[in-house]
């Protein structure tokens, strides 16, 4: 019994040790995209004379239609699969 505790502990170490060292990069903290200062489109205008906050709207308006859409044929689906159902030929 002893036998199997200590294995087991000693299998619950090593895979501790093998989680922590993948976490690990070999690159520069400034390398790996933590640290960079890029910058970015916020409300600025764009070349095209858009702003990244008119982007998101259009993308979530566009995202809700396609929701709506899909929610509409389910039920659509669900409403011939049963008229097909209680249908008696």
């Amino acid at each position: 019994m002893k036998q199997i505790r200590k294995t087991m502990i000693t299998l619950v170490c090593v895979l501790a040790l093998c989680l922590a060292a993948a976490c690990g990069s070999n690159n520069d903290a400034t390398e790996n995209g933590m640290n960079k200062n890029e910058t970015t489109d916020t409300v600025e205008e764009r070349k095209d004379g858009t702003t990244m906050g008119e982007d998101i709207k259009d993308g979530v308006e566009d995202l809700g239609d396609a929701v709506k859409d899909g929610v509409e044929n389910t039920g659509d689906a669900i409403r011939d699969g049963v008229e097909d159902l209680t249908d008696t030929k």
